[in-house]
């Protein structure tokens, strides 16, 4: 981080990552960092429901592009990253996010499917109610342009 001084936000944010981190069968996992406990969401699921469709009408027009991201998300599911949503009927948290299908030009027929979390309902977006973690690894930028200070360059790994 380059001796960049951490935020209160930002300090609030480490610690709720740093306590609720835990090892899952060899991945890791966090809860959500809210900014409030108490926060409130509206209903989501209608903007995600009209995005969905928008993406269905996609679909109709290029089935290739349908194919391929089903296939990325019983990728997904197959992996246990995801799973079918159930019906909410409690009164948890919860944020319906949309999502879309991303090709890439170097991976022809490779799909990645990318998540739309500042999505907006009723002027809120799940990434308004969620911290953010700093940034701590330095950026490259600054490590290549540090290369430049002296005549001569030396680099470790520990």
């Amino acid at each position: 981080m380059d001796g960049e001084i951490l935020t209160a936000e930002e300090k609030q944010a480490l610690d709720m990552l740093q306590s609720s981190l835990r090892k899952v069968d060899g991945h890791y996992e966090c809860k959500l960092l809210w900014r409030r406990p108490d926060i409130v969401l509206p209903n989501s699921l209608p903007t995600a429901e009209r995005r969905f469709a928008i993406l269905e009408d996609r679909f109709r027009r290029n089935p290739i592009l349908g194919r391929d991201c089903e296939a990325t998300v019983n990728e997904y599911i197959s992996m246990g990253h995801a799973k079918e949503a159930e019906p909410c009927t409690s009164r948890t948290r919860h944020w319906f996010l949309p999502h879309h299908g991303v090709c890439s030009q170097s991976k022809p027929g490779k799909v990645r499917v990318a998540f739309d979390a500042s999505a907006r309902t009723n002027g809120i977006s799940l990434n308004d109610v969620l911290l953010s973690v700093p940034k701590l690894l330095t950026d490259l930028l600054s490590v290549l342009l540090r290369f430049r200070e002296r005549p001569v360059a030396v680099s470790a790994d520990i």
